[in-house]
């Protein structure tokens, strides 16, 4: 099991139980906010799902139809996720828009409860981030998002349900869980909005701009004796895995042979870098000779 399958395990977990132990507590304490925040989680629950589905889909090998892989799938994945979080957010707009909320239960279990949630998903949202940075995949990247948006929810809830207990003093706080679901509706819907540019963009075809990454490619090929400059380099991303296309300026007397080492080499190096590129094409030029002129 690598660690970006293990990372979505976990993330179902522990979604599950937020959403079993919210929904639990806002039937027995009547507290419908809760119970609005536990379908918010059950949400997470079944784009956990589409995350572990993709994710195998993504890690299929090669074949005769995508010879690139499947790693684009994760970017596919990537924009369910933020489309079930769009509509989340505007159904989360509506409801609160239309709907009074009425708490009478234990509001102090209630609150246990939320904290539980907001905490949690807060270390489960950094966990899943680290390693979705780690092994740059997109569909981590993405839940990691969603479980920070929940995190937002869920403060947003604590915050209704205190400001709620102080309804009969000031009698203006009875519309808080109105304003306070608004606002975090709309923090959701930006957040599913970043989550759809990202990836709608990378699903088109998107080349890695990473600065970092960039130079330590760069600094591969030139540590090969026989290459004298880099004329271009384009490096592709398939979810969390590169393709590369590259053309190398060597000695304009090298040897067809020669050049084949060379540009073996080249691939060699890459693919057995700790950076994860899948594949590699190079093209070999004389040094100085412009492009196109072959």
């Amino acid at each position: 099991m690598n660690k970006a399958y293990k990372a979505m395990i976990v993330s179902f977990f522990v979604n599950a139980s937020l959403v079993i132990m919210k929904l639990v507590t806002g039937i027995i304490t009547n507290y419908k906010t809760l119970i609005a925040d536990a379908i918010h989680s059950f949400s997470d629950l079944s784009t956990d799902i589409v995350a572990i589905i993709g994710q195998k889909i993504a890690y299929k090998k090669a074949d005769k139809k995508h010879p690139y892989g499947h790693g684009k799938i994760e970017y596919i994945t990537s924009i369910i996720i933020g489309i079930v979080i769009m509509f989340l957010g505007l159904k989360l707009i509506y409801t609160t828009m239309m709907e009074e909320v009425s708490v009478t239960g234990n509001y102090v279990f209630a609150l246990i409860i939320v904290l539980i949630t907001i905490i949690s998903k807060y270390f489960l949202a950094r966990y899943v981030s680290k390693i979705g940075k780690m092994m740059n995949n997109s569909i981590l990247m993405s839940s990691s998002k969603e479980s920070y948006a929940d995190v937002l929810s869920s403060i947003g809830v604590f915050i209704t349900i205190v400001l709620f207990q102080f309804k009969d003093s000031f009698g203006i706080l009875k519309y808080a869980d109105r304003f306070g679901g608004i606002i975090i509706s709309i923090l959701i819907i930006k957040t599913a909005f970043n989550i759809l540019k990202d990836n709608l963009t990378a699903v088109i075809g998107e080349c890695e701009h990473d600065e970092k990454i960039t130079s330590n490619i760069e600094d591969i090929i030139m540590s090969i004796t026989d290459v004298l400059a880099i004329d271009s380099l384009t490096i592709m991303k398939f979810g969390s895995y590169y393709q590369i296309v590259l053309d190398v300026g060597v000695d304009g007397e090298c040897k067809l042979k020669e050049a084949h080492d060379i540009a073996h080499n080249i691939e060699k190096k890459l693919l057995d870098s700790e950076i994860n590129i899948k594949y590699v094409v190079v093209h070999v030029n004389p040094h100085n000779k412009a492009l196109g002129e072959n």
